[in-house]
């Protein structure tokens, strides 16, 4: 057990390390950096120097400055995304549950339709269809993951209700507000703190996967996913950094999101908290 819960620990610092060093390079990198994300400051497909410490484009843009304005968009787009389907999921998967009847089996009906097409082939379909702006694609990428947040919270709802307290305290006239308040909400949270982490990890690959196939953040506007397309026709010919620091920051990225995840659902299972579907 000791052992385990350091090793949980060290997940956690290097996922909060890699996080927090994330997004103060996103926020603060701008101000600092001599180029704009769409400036020409140099020779096109320049190596890495003091003056472009990644390197150039296939324009003469700076990669580094390129990297932290692109990291802008495909957080923004992940937070907007998890924020979405972790909404729907959960007042939609606690209303299946706890309510139960027809109202369970049409939204079971419902998810399960979501749930038959893979995440991937229903993200690129919803964003070919509305078109690559920020809101079109955070919508694409939500509605991919709202059924597993419907599936856990429903299966938490699903066991709390029958346990012995619940039926006491409405005998005692507990209202089902309160009930879900007190006695639902708390066995949720863990969970959901869970989810969140990784389906931030999740979304941030998948917008990257979407800019990769043209669907995404469209050129110039930079994004990671964009711009490891644009690089990689020239890493090839030599210009590895082009296709190498996106790529860095969508591994760096998914990295960090999951160790805190997998760390954050150690720590929960050795308080003896359930985690649902993690």
């Amino acid at each position: 057990m000791h052992e385990y819960s350091k090793s949980t620990a060290f997940s956690i610092l290097i996922g909060a390390i890699i996080v927090i060093g994330l997004f103060s390079m996103m926020i603060f990198g701008p101000f600092i950096l001599s180029y704009g994300p769409l400036e020409i400051g140099g020779n096109a497909l320049a190596p890495p120097s003091l003056n472009h410490l990644m390197g150039t484009d296939s324009v003469g843009r700076d990669v580094l400055s390129r990297i932290m304005w692109g990291g802008r968009y495909s957080f923004l787009i992940a937070m907007i995304a998890v924020g979405m389907s972790s909404l729907i999921g959960t007042f939609s998967g606690i209303a299946s549950g706890y309510v139960g009847g027809k109202i369970d089996r049409l939204l079971t009906l419902l998810v399960d339709c979501l749930y038959a097409f893979p995440i991937y082939i229903m993200a690129v379909t919803v964003a070919a269809i509305l078109g690559p702006t920020v809101v079109n694609l955070a919508f694409s990428v939500g509605i991919a993951y709202i059924p597993r947040y419907f599936k856990v919270m429903r299966s938490i709802a699903l066991s709390v209700k029958e346990k012995m307290f619940i039926e006491a305290e409405k005998c005692l006239g507990a209202g089902s507000f309160y009930i879900i308040y007190h006695h639902i909400l708390p066995y949720i949270i863990s969970s959901t703190i869970v989810l969140i982490s990784m389906g931030v990890a999740q979304s941030i690959l998948m917008v990257s996967g979407l800019g990769f196939l043209g669907i995404g953040i469209q050129a110039p506007t930079p994004e990671w996913g964009t711009d490891l397309s644009s690089g990689r026709n020239y890493f090839f010919n030599g210009a590895w950094w082009v296709v190498f620091f996106p790529g860095l920051m969508i591994f760096l990225a998914v990295l960090g999101f999951n160790l805190l995840g997998e760390g954050l659902n150690a720590i929960f299972q050795e308080r003896g908290v359930e985690t649902y579907g993690t």
